[in-house]
């Protein structure tokens, strides 16, 4: 409870800035997020603004980095995060997914950003938003599933019904 509630204020627009609670509603629904993608996402934003917001959240354990994925919230932050109701806005959701796009259309895409998404906005919601379904098809997905379908029977009870959600999702797409 005391570290929860030392996390809120650290999430604070007044610690963090705009930006930075932007950013952590990114990581929210993404597992990792490389410097490129949150860049293009926040490209309103001058780049040194977004390093520096970066290079602050990581100095003071918010996010971690890894070389080979880029950003990850911290996991106390994650589990504080998401029980906000801070939400990115429509303008982001719509450069996020257009950014996917590109990415799912180059051959050598890393699909762990696209198996984030699709993870927590099935479980936030219960089915794929509207922009994400215009991006997704069932090919994109088959690999997803087949990778978490062993993997299933190790979660709780909520990721066996998200699990359920997305091979009923494929099937759909399938015969559709």
């Amino acid at each position: 409870m005391f570290q929860e509630r030392c996390v809120e204020g650290i999430l604070s627009e007044e610690v963090i800035g705009a930006l930075g609670k932007e950013i952590v509603s990114l990581l929210k629904i993404m597992q990792w997020a490389d410097y490129e993608l949150i860049s293009k996402v926040f490209g309103k934003n001058d780049c040194r603004e977004i390093a520096d917001v970066l290079w602050f959240m990581t100095d003071n354990c918010i996010i971690s980095y890894n070389m080979t994925n880029g950003y990850k919230l911290a996991e106390i932050v994650r589990g504080v995060s998401n029980n906000s109701n801070d939400e990115l806005s429509p303008e982001v959701l719509d450069e996020l997914a257009k950014v996917l796009s590109e990415r799912l259309n180059n051959k050598d895409t890393n699909i762990s950003a696209l198996e984030a998404i699709v993870f927590v906005k099935i479980r936030m919601g219960g089915v794929l938003p509207e922009e994400l379904r215009n991006i997704l098809t069932a090919a994109t997905l088959l690999d997803l599933v087949e990778q978490y379908y062993r993997a299933g029977h190790r979660f709780d009870a909520e990721y066996k019904k998200i699990l359920k959600l997305l091979q009923t999702y494929l099937f759909l797409q399938k015969i559709c």
